[in-house]
């Protein structure tokens, strides 16, 4: 993670983000600690036989959240105290998740007996350039210096994260050196995007054989004996639930003008813009093939009006009754809010940028379009145009906030023992049952919930209360998911893993064994042809049978066979096959196929040579990261997690924090 964000990250980031760290830290780390303490939670969550404990979460949720702040400022202007939340919690939910990950490594690494030596850490430390002075040295004091206040570390602490994550750097690189590939590999990944084939096809759909299929004539309970494996079931659970929906909420909540009007004066110097001013103008415009004469009669027009405005008119009523743009005259001469350096001509650029709030330029500037008189409005928005937005917004905070209480309200008594269909009832909603869903998460009357279900497989029996669930909504357009809702659910039901009985599934049983029996008839049929016609061309063929043949240009094996798939055993046909002799019989699971290859187009040996190599880096990339994926997720069913982030910052409340007066060295205070 640090040599990430060292790598990433421009330097004047590092000046930005070490300004926050001298502020009170948000939630009280101390104190947050201290009550976690007292009801004896100490640790995160258990890695193997590794733990995450409270104090180096905090610390590195520090780090992060800081350093977030400062980028996402940077970027998009001064953060409100809801996307300041939401950050939080998002640094929240990384850390866990890297301090686990790190973890992991570091576990494995020391099973294969790997080690990282004082040595190598140092010369880490002094190859990183923000350590050095302008020579290109390292220096102790600037280190010492960025460490503390950017890395809210002390030296030692900051040199135990390098060598931890040096040797899980380590481990990957061994895990993924075992992604080799040979010539023959590199030259498959080739011709799996450039080997070419065009084909004719007799097809026979099974459906067009289900009409000469009997239901009496099958054995169910026999087909459904040998494919047994096909039916069995994953675990599977239930959920009876209420729905703390935020649209519902936000209709009954009321906003009063007082309400309103407080929070603008709240929150005034959130709405100013750095780098941006708002203006108004008054244009006397003036030709390109103005006479001198005309050019001076715009400019003493131009210089009555200043003379109206320093007696104290109004420039929005000015402007509406002189400025030939008549688009912004329409608007009181309103140019909006404009960022500072806009017109890319100094001398007017300077004039703008001098230009005190509240006050209107002396003389007129003259522009390509005329004479212009400039006035520099109040930056920050008035009230009366932000009303409306406020309004939503303050519509939304309290509808969260009264939809969050609402949730835990009902946990509460649900926990206490209450009948969920009497809560709702009370409270004039739905309590409402899912279908049995399992550990993918898919859930018909909720949709794609897989940490929903995850919490639900860890409850222990029926009717036990889970804990509440933010409802989250994604959209492409929209760069955060928005909270929506919660959740707040009991344990229905559940059923163990296990192979249904016979009635359970019967439906299915013979919708599939009717299938296969269609098909079987189908490929007997294509078969008989094959037999009576022997080597004729496909043509021939479908015209003996009166059936039609299809033809398919431009396959290749990542694209597969259009209208028909992707499947292994016609695609080495079309690849492997005998161009121009009609194939075997080959299926798909619902159509038996009748193929030839009318033409092949490969790639020569010199082309292979000369251009295989520029798919390794993208190929090995694939293939490293899919290897190094599968391996982490064996590695990451030996976590068990105690706390979620969500809960340990539901306990911290702000608090003074103690400060330690000793600061150990670190092994580069040599």
């Amino acid at each position: 993670m640090l040599k990430d964000m060292r790598e990433g990250m421009k330097p004047v980031m590092w000046v930005v983000a070490i300004a926050f760290i001298g502020a009170t830290f948000l939630w009280g780390a101390s104190t947050g600690v201290s009550i976690l303490r007292e009801r004896k939670i100490n640790t995160v969550a258990e890695v193997g036989s590794k733990t995450v404990n409270i104090d180096e979460f905090m610390e590195y949720l520090t780090m992060d959240y800081l350093i977030s702040k400062a980028q996402y400022e940077q970027t998009y202007g001064r953060l409100t105290p809801e996307m300041e939340q939401e950050l939080l919690l998002n640094s929240a939910r990384k850390t866990s998740e890297t301090l686990i990950h790190m973890k992991l490594l570091i576990q494995e690494a020391e099973r294969l007996g790997l080690v990282v030596t004082d040595e190598e850490v140092r010369k880490y430390i002094r190859r990183s350039a923000f350590f050095q002075d302008e020579e290109g040295n390292f220096d102790y004091s600037l280190y010492e210096q960025i460490v503390g206040n950017f890395f809210y570390s002390t030296p030692a602490f900051f040199e135990e994260q390098i060598r931890r994550e040096i040797l899980a750097s380590n481990l990957v690189d061994l895990i993924l050196t075992s992604a080799r590939f040979t010539d023959q590999d590199i030259s498959d990944i080739y011709l799996r995007g450039k080997e070419t084939a065009d084909i004719a096809l007799i097809a026979f759909p099974a459906k067009d054989y289900m009409d000469q299929v009997s239901i009496k004539s099958l054995d169910l309970e026999k087909y459904f004996q040998e494919h047994g494996k096909r039916y069995y079931l994953p675990r599977q659970a239930k959920i009876r639930y209420i729905f703390v929906d935020f649209n519902r909420m936000e209709r009954q909540v009321t906003i009063t003008e007082e309400m309103l009007r407080s929070f603008y004066e709240e929150h005034k110097s959130d709405y100013a813009v750095a780098g941006l001013v708002h203006l108004r103008t008054i244009l006397i415009e003036v030709s390109s093939d103005a006479t001198p004469a005309q050019k001076d009669a715009a400019r003493k027009k131009a210089q009555d009006i200043i003379a109206e405005l320093s007696a104290g008119e109004d420039f929005s009523k000015l402007a509406s009754q002189y400025s030939d743009d008549s688009y912004t005259a329409e608007q009181g001469g309103d140019m909006g809010f404009l960022p500072l350096g806009m017109t890319g001509e100094e001398e007017l650029d300077k004039i703008l940028m001098n230009l005190d709030e509240g006050k209107f330029t002396k003389e007129p500037v003259e522009t390509p379009q005329g004479f212009h008189i400039f006035y520099r409005d109040a930056d920050i928005p008035r009230f009366e145009d932000e009303r409306e937005q406020i309004e939503k917004k303050l519509t939304k905070m309290k509808a969260e906030e009264t939809a969050r209480i609402r949730a835990y309200e009902i946990f509460q008594a649900l926990s206490g023992g209450r009948d969920i269909d009497d809560i709702a009832t009370e409270l004039g909603i739905e309590a409402r049952s899912t279908e049995y869903f399992g550990d993918d998460g898919v859930i018909k009357e909720i949709g794609s919930k897989p940490q929903l279900a995850a919490e639900v497989f860890q409850l222990e029996q029926v009717a036990d209360v889970g804990k509440v669930y933010e409802n989250y909504e994604y959209s492409p357009l929209i760069p955060q998911p928005v909270l929506t809702g919660y959740y707040v659910y009991l344990l229905e039901d559940f059923k163990e893993a296990h192979l249904p009985e016979f009635e359970e599934v019967k439906e299915q049983v013979s919708e599939d064994a009717k299938l296969d029996a269609a098909l079987s008839l189908a490929r007997k049929d294509a078969e008989k042809l094959l037999s009576k016609v022997g080597d004729s061309s496909i043509d021939s063929l479908a015209k003996t049978a009166g059936l039609e043949v299809e033809r398919i240009t431009n396959i290749t094996r990542q694209k597969g066979i259009d209208g028909v798939g992707n499947y292994k055993e016609l695609l080495d046909w079309v690849f492997e096959g005998e161009i121009g002799s009609p194939s075997p019989v080959l299926e798909s699971p619902a159509v038996a196929y009748i193929i030839t290859v009318e033409n092949r187009t490969t790639p020569s040996d010199a082309e292979i040579s000369a251009e295989a190599y520029n798919v390794l880096p993208t190929s090995l990339r694939e293939f490293s990261t899919k290897l190094y994926q599968d391996y982490y997720i064996s590695l990451r069913k030996n976590v068990n997690i105690l706390i979620t982030p969500e809960e340990i910052l539901g306990i911290f409340s702000a608090g003074p924090e103690e400060e330690s007066t000793q600061i150990p060295p670190g092994i580069m205070g040599f």
